[in-house]
């Protein structure tokens, strides 16, 4: 009897946490890249600023860092590659025929990090590995790239 009764309490009590957390509607789930970046990202994830990606920037607003860099959103799987394994051309093609498993890949949250907008720009498509040396490519930043691979900093 008593063993019944726990697992009662624990289903009772995993049922109301389920009901209790906060998720994240269908309808945001679903959402684009455009409506995930204004709605969720900024506002849900950093409401009150966060870490840059690659660099390690503190940022206290969405779009600055404390020290003045533009910090954005970064997909840390290149949309131009999700874009090349669905068949399109390029990002906006994939948009603009409105590839639903592209518009999910785009707005997927497990996918974006703030990022400095100059790394982004700089690493573009690269695939992440290990670079020889240790030729910092920004002064008070750990990131190297060569040869079409990017190696971030290490996290400790």
């Amino acid at each position: 009897m008593v063993k019944i009764l726990t697992v009662v309490r624990q289903l009772a009590c995993a049922l109301l946490l389920l009901f209790l957390l906060p998720s994240f509607s269908q309808a945001e789930r679903d959402s684009d890249y455009d409506q995930i970046a204004s709605n969720t990202f900024w506002q849900k994830l950093y409401p009150s600023g966060g870490w840059s990606l690659y660099c390690g920037y503190k940022f206290v607003i969405a779009g600055k860092s404390a020290g003045g860099q533009t910090i954005v959103i970064e997909h840390i799987f290149p949309t131009a590659r999700m874009a090349i394994h669905k068949g399109c051309q390029s990002r906006m093609q994939c948009r603009e025929s409105k590839n639903p498993d592209f518009i999910r890949m785009e707005a997927d949250l497990h996918n974006m990090y703030p990022a400095w907008q100059t790394v982004i720009m700089h690493r573009t498509n690269f695939r992440f590995g290990l670079v020889n040396g240790e030729e910092w490519r920004f002064d008070d930043c750990d990131l190297e790239w060569k040869a079409g691979i990017a190696e971030p900093r290490q996290i400790a």
